[in-house]
């Protein structure tokens, strides 16, 4: 002990929990870091773009030309048209798509209001539509995306999403006003 008192060094000896509570302050400021870092590289990111713009991504440039509701399809084998389960309803999209690379994947899904994705379901074998629902191999091309939305949320459609999985942005698509 020194005449003008303990040192730092001598008092952080005798009494720990100073060093206690600036390692807690550090394992609480690198664990909310972590954690903002973790949850926007993995959340996805919903970009709007203007109607009818274009957008690529991952060897595929697509826009949405038109959808539109419909209470049933036509084109089955058996002349029996189509209809979505009860309390649902079609929205048809017709993407107009440009295939830049082999194996691009073709369409996307539907925003209902602000995070909610729904998927096109596979529709009954058999029906034929007059627009395609795959990619063209390459080049120019019209396809038809077909998901089943809940009657009473119809107004919630934002778009036809366009999930970019490299950067996490969702790019949501609209058709031309």
């Amino acid at each position: 002990m020194s005449a003008a008192g303990p040192t730092l060094a001598e008092r952080l000896a005798r009494q720990r929990w100073p060093l206690l509570v600036v390692a807690l302050c550090l394992c609480t400021v690198f664990s909310v870091g972590w954690l903002r870092y973790f949850e926007r590289a993995t959340s996805i990111t919903y970009v709007p773009t203007a109607p009818g713009a274009w957008v690529e991504v991952e060897g595929l440039r697509q826009r949405v030309v038109e959808w539109y509701l419909a209470d049933s399809l036509s084109g089955s084998d058996d002349g029996v048209p189509v209809t979505p389960e009860p309390g649902k309803v079609f929205l048809v999209a017709h993407l107009e798509v440009e295939t830049l690379l082999p194996d691009a994947y073709c369409g996307g899904s539907v925003l209902l209001g602000e995070d909610e994705q729904l998927t096109a379901d596979l529709l009954p074998s058999g029906l034929e539509r007059p627009v395609p629902d795959d990619c063209p191999e390459s080049g120019p091309g019209l396809t038809e995306l077909v998901v089943e939305v809940p009657r009473t949320r119809t107004d919630a459609i934002k778009g036809v999403t366009m999930n970019d999985p490299e950067t996490g942005v969702a790019w949501v698509l609209r058709p031309p006003a």
